[in-house]
């Protein structure tokens, strides 16, 4: 559906493939970026034990087909040079609230179905493991491939897809281990939320000459859209707690008495259905308004989980409240 697709149709096999590889040699050329990105929250170090994840909007697709740069010969990146940019701008600032994250801190990387949000992760992890390991350069003069950041001699970084899951990497963990770096995210499809079809989107914006933040004020607002697009936001809030209330759980198992930081890359729509509920404001394009409008790319918005499921949002300015402990989530029907 070109650029009306933010994660919520079957991705073309092309968009399976065109993750990682490639990516390093787009980005390393590229110099840092100074502070680019306006109101992002910015990741603080969790408390013991806490769960923290950043939902973050996906960066920009190449704005044409000239934009696209090219992984390697006959092969495209989904992202295009400023996305590239801005994914460079929230890692840079993400790697170094990891280096002041507490000790024992897990990090690790959630990516959806979606070509442009597995590159993004990849620049994280980039700058992730470059903290921990060093730079290629860097290791060439240390052997043993130590930590070269001071205070992280004991932390490791585990690649996911060679290890098979995060249980196997769990194992391998011991009470020598300091911080740990787990590089290629896991796929989580449209992070707990379901993937549903917005053909109608593109049809509203021609037929009633509005754009996308038009039409997702619309869908938050009208049920008659909702029914349109066979889905409502009270819905997708709903899956978005399970899928926290889940992962919760997990990483508790997996990491007992750690802190663990997950940046969780995904779409504008699910994300803004979900701060706005977390916020527990109405839902509605007004309230879409009074929150300064949809999420930006590479913003976030900060969920921290305490252990006893009690949970704290911090978007742009705002702050609330919320219990991941609640038996009922409201699931209004299209």
């Amino acid at each position: 559906m070109g650029f009306f697709n933010r994660g919520h149709e079957t991705p073309s096999p092309e968009a399976e493939t065109e993750m990682t590889p490639g990516i390093t040699e787009a980005v390393n050329p590229l110099p840092q970026p100074e502070e680019i990105i306006p109101d992002e929250v910015t990741a603080q170090a969790p408390d013991e034990a806490s769960l923290e994840i950043i939902e973050r909007r996906h960066p920009l697709k190449p704005k044409t087909a000239d934009d696209a740069m090219e992984a390697r010969e006959g092969e495209k990146l989904a992202l295009g040079l400023d996305g590239i940019i801005e994914a460079q701008a929230a890692a840079v600032r993400y790697a170094e609230s990891f280096k002041n994250a507490p000790a024992k801190t897990v990090v690790l990387g959630y990516v959806s179905n979606q070509g442009r949000t597995g590159e993004a992760a990849s620049i994280f992890d980039q700058e992730l493991r470059h903290v921990v390991e060093g730079s290629s350069a860097d290791l060439s003069a240390n052997e043993n491939k130590t930590s070269l950041e001071p205070g992280l001699e004991d932390s490791k970084v585990f690649d996911l897809q060679e290890a098979g899951s995060l249980e196997a990497i769990a194992a391998q963990i011991d009470d020598q281990t300091d911080k740990v770096v787990i590089v290629n995210a896991e796929r989580h499809s449209n992070m707990g939320m379901r993937e549903w079809d917005m053909g109608a989107l593109k049809q509203d914006m021609q037929s009633l000459g509005i754009d996308e933040v038009g039409a997702l004020k619309k869908w938050l607002s009208e049920p008659e859209t909702q029914i349109r697009y066979k889905v409502t936001p009270e819905q997708i809030a709903g899956e978005g707690r399970v899928f926290l209330q889940e992962q919760a759980a997990k990483m508790k198992e997996l990491f007992p008495g750690r802190p663990v930081m997950i940046n969780a890359i995904g779409h504008s729509w699910e994300y803004d259905a979900q701060i706005i509920s977390f916020l527990n404001e109405k839902m509605s394009g007004e309230t879409l308004e009074k929150l300064g409008g949809m999420i930006g790319t590479m913003e976030g918005a900060k969920i921290t989980i305490q252990p006893d499921g009690e949970a704290t949002i911090s978007y742009r300015d705002m702050e609330a409240r919320f219990s991941l402990n609640d038996d009922e989530v409201p699931q209004s029907e299209v």
